[in-house]
């Protein structure tokens, strides 16, 4: 199944990592992580993992108790992710694969991120994608998302005037995502921080 949202491939995925650490998106991944409240036994699937970015730093704070798996539509990030992989010894299950339709089980992992994938795909994308990260979860798992949201201040509004055309982040910046997991069947569905008065980390339970 191909995703319905838009895929980093050739050049723009192997430069992606560089020019995502030049625009920040270091300190979120590095919030996401520690705002995450996971054992470090729990099994985590992060689904758009590009390079593996988040999966890496999992590894880096838990060690190899904890099991990880990272799923992106394009396979010259999943490349990149296994070369990364392969380098650093991680163990890190990596797959091409689309969030509107996981190829796991029901109710297997215990928490499923996803960091700055949400506004690459339409709203309808984003909807079975919601609905898809419940169904692999187990009961009382949890989602954690980080991604582009509400303007809440004066600098949030400045940023947004400069990404609401890319991809499909127009529909983020309404506060749709965490609207659509509560939709979705979740409970507790939260924004339990905001960075640069834009971007949102979301929390829910199945």
């Amino acid at each position: 199944m191909k995703t319905e949202g838009k895929i980093i491939s050739g050049r723009k995925a192997k430069w992606y990592e560089f020019l995502q650490t030049l625009r920040g998106a270091h300190f979120v991944h590095r919030w996401m992580v520690g705002l995450m409240k996971l054992s470090c036994t729990e099994k985590v699937l992060d689904v758009g993992c590009g390079p593996g970015t988040v999966l890496f730093l999992l590894r880096e704070k838990c060690g190899d108790h904890i099991k990880l798996y990272g799923i992106d539509p394009s396979e010259d990030m999943i490349r990149i992710a296994e070369g990364k992989n392969a380098s650093r010894n991680s163990g890190i299950q990596f797959s091409v694969g689309v969030g509107e339709k996981l190829e796991f089980k029901d109710n297997i992992f215990d928490l499923v991120a996803s960091s700055l994938t949400f506004h690459h795909l339409p709203i309808d994308a984003k909807r079975k994608t919601a609905q898809e990260i419940r169904r692999v979860l187990k009961p009382s798992g949890r989602v954690f998302v980080s991604d582009w949201g509400r303007p809440g201040n004066w600098l949030g509004r400045m940023i947004s005037a400069t990404v609401r055309k890319h991809a499909f982040t127009g529909e983020n910046l309404q506060g749709s995502v965490a609207k659509l997991f509560s939709e979705a069947g979740f409970h507790k569905v939260e924004i339990i921080g905001v960075q640069f008065g834009i971007i949102e980390h979301i929390s829910g339970v199945k």
